[in-house]
């Protein structure tokens, strides 16, 4: 989980890509559940990050990101977790 997501393979970009389009689409006020590497996905995706992890949220943390449409922002980062991820 140190990675970097340019060194993943075309389909897991894709994947991340998927992710970031469909928050993208949003036109209205929508919540999400997911889990700890979607929400990195995200708020690696709003801060222009390239690395898979960029936030430790605690479970249960409520992390707000606002889009424009076409560009994601982070408005708030849940509470972060004091956990050693691998």
């Amino acid at each position: 989980m140190a990675g970097r997501w340019k060194d993943l393979p075309g389909e897991v970009l894709a994947w991340r890509r998927d992710i970031v389009d469909c928050l993208c689409d949003f036109d209205t006020d929508v919540v999400v559940f997911c889990h700890f590497i979607v929400i990195n996905v995200v708020v690696g995706a709003a801060m222009g990050a390239d690395a898979l992890i960029t936030f430790r949220p605690a479970n249960g943390s409520v992390t707000r990101i606002s889009t424009d449409g076409g560009r994601l922002s982070v408005i708030e980062l849940g509470t972060e977790a004091d956990s050693r991820v691998n």
